[in-house]
């Protein structure tokens, strides 16, 4: 309620430039906590178990047979469990309207709400089949290196690309006047065109829209979005609505394994650059 409080209220604004907000609980609890409380309110005796590890498999597994929950939702909301999820308190990113809802209420109205209905949430049923299928939409977690920025990962991302492929695929990349394309030596189209959108864009937030070449249909809504969030040391890369040129059956096989790797790469790249920080500042 608090979240569609707070969107309410932003959709009578009409603001210039864009800008990211965070909505957080009054309290900063565990997620252990969490549950405790949640099944004090149900009225159940919970005993909890801790593990010295965290398998995303075996636990999504064990979450998709115990609560029926699809292994696609299951499996992100467990690989998050490893991470903070802490709002950041300073007041360019509150906004005034937000409620700040106590937890425990929170918890009463969601178990209220679950006794209320009888069928499974919309979350678990079985989408219908739609185009959206041949969308993509790939979102990856990373740390950023201290005082370093979306932008400047935007940039290190475009700088280190070329590199990433060990020279098996040898990939150039051309800027001009705001478009990046990403080019196969040897073909004079670009693999793909990218268009930097400067009106959603910020330090904390870099959004490039997909706006051509072999490897994307002519027309399409997708974007690549670097964006920091949380304690700002998290970075976010998400390709959403992507439409892939290649027939759905050969993306999922060659493109889509391509991505995989490269963000993989990246995301190492990143850690890297942390280590060497690190052991620069060492004494």
């Amino acid at each position: 309620q608090d979240v569609v409080t707070v969107i309410g209220a932003i959709l009578k604004e009409t603001p210039k430039i864009s800008k990211v907000y965070d909505l957080g609980a009054p309290e900063v609890i565990s997620y252990r906590e969490l549950m405790q409380r949640f099944a004090k309110i149900m009225g159940v005796r919970r005993r909890l178990i801790p593990v010295p590890f965290l398998s995303p498999s075996l636990s999504r597994l064990w979450v998709s047979l115990t609560t029926g929950a699809p292994a696609a939702l299951a499996r992100p909301l467990i690989k998050s469990l490893r991470h903070t999820m802490l709002a950041r308190e300073a007041s360019q990113h509150r906004h005034p309207a937000e409620p700040l809802t106590s937890i425990n209420t929170m918890l009463t109205m969601a178990w209220d709400e679950a006794r209320a209905i009888s069928k499974p949430p919309r979350a678990f049923q079985t989408p219908p089949r739609s185009r959206a299928e041949d969308q993509v939409v790939s979102v990856q977690r990373m740390r950023l290196p201290e005082g370093y920025t979306a932008e400047w990962a935007t940039q290190e991302y475009i700088r280190w690309l070329p590199r990433s492929f060990w020279g098996i695929l040898p990939i150039s990349v051309k800027t001009n006047q705001g478009l990046i394309g990403f080019y196969l030596w040897g073909l004079k189209s670009p693999l793909l065109l990218l268009s930097h959108y400067e009106d959603a864009s910020d330090a904390q937030r870099q959004v490039l829209f997909v706006k051509g070449g072999h490897l994307a249909k002519t027309k399409t809504r997708g974007r690549l979005e670097f964006r920091q969030v949380c304690d700002e040391h998290t970075l976010l890369v998400a390709l959403v609505h992507f439409e892939p040129a290649l027939p759905w059956w050969l993306y999922r096989s060659s493109q889509a394994l391509a991505h995989k790797v490269v963000m993989a790469r990246f995301r190492r790249h990143l850690n890297r650059i942390i280590r060497q920080r690190e052991s620069n500042q060492s004494p």
